[in-house]
């Protein structure tokens, strides 16, 4: 992507569980699902070992918050003219909310337990997004974030 986006798009750099990453540009009033069929039928020749079998199973992360489908980028208020980094991961579902209308939490001493443990283990790719993966599995993205900080 060059380094001029222009002033009426936003360019998403879209981070995958491997630590790739790629830069594609979108309007105010593309969703995320609109996100998610765009870069599925895009699909980065150097992402093939990341390939999934439908668009419908990529979820997009912003701030620790998994999207749903029907957010569009202007509701998120991203700035027009500029790059925001989200992370693309492949998911059936989204958490489920609690009665409170948050995400189900994972207690703070098993996510210090993984995140140390991941710290510790020699990988290829980052361990933080190891443990956001985890995190995404686990439906806490949002609990996750705040160890990564």
């Amino acid at each position: 992507m060059t380094s001029s986006t222009p002033a009426d798009m936003i360019n998403l750099r879209l981070i995958l569980v491997s630590g790739k990453t790629k830069e594609f540009l979108f309007s105010p009033n593309d969703s995320a699902a609109d996100i998610a069929k765009h870069v599925y039928d895009n699909w980065p020749m150097d992402w093939e070992e990341e390939q999934v079998s439908s668009p419908n199973i990529l979820r997009l992360i912003y701030q620790g918050r998994f999207l749903h489908g029907n957010v569009t980028l202007g509701a998120l208020k991203l700035p027009l003219g500029k790059t925001t980094v989200m992370h693309l991961v492949a998911r059936e579902t989204l958490p489920e909310p609690n009665s409170q209308g948050n995400q189900r939490s994972v207690s703070v001493l098993s996510f210090e337990k993984a995140f140390h443990t991941l710290n510790n283990f020699k990988c290829s790719a980052p361990s933080h997004y190891l443990f956001l993966h985890m995190a995404s599995v686990l439906g806490t993205a949002s609990s996750a974030n705040n160890w990564l900080l």
